[in-house]
């Protein structure tokens, strides 16, 4: 694969990532933080969000082998 190729793959995975996770995020957060019935804190639901999307990130790296996620990039 060309490099410039695999540089369009890239971007094309990381913005559909992107726009999917944080869809799914938004619609569950309006369902947790919508019911008021529910004492639920704000900042640990965006936290096990981020987290969740860093550990995606990393297994999409790996899988689609873009790269290293520990070793700088040159």
């Amino acid at each position: 694969m060309v490099k410039e190729d695999m540089y369009y793959m890239s971007a094309l995975v990381c913005f559909s990532g992107i726009i999917i996770l944080f869809s799914v995020y938004a619609y569950q957060q309006e369902n947790l933080l919508a019911d008021k019935s529910r004492k639920i804190d704000t900042f640990l639901v965006i936290g096990i969000q981020n987290f969740v999307a860093a550990v995606l990130a990393g297994l999409v790296c790996k899988v689609f082998n873009l790269g290293s996620i520990t070793q700088p990039t040159t």
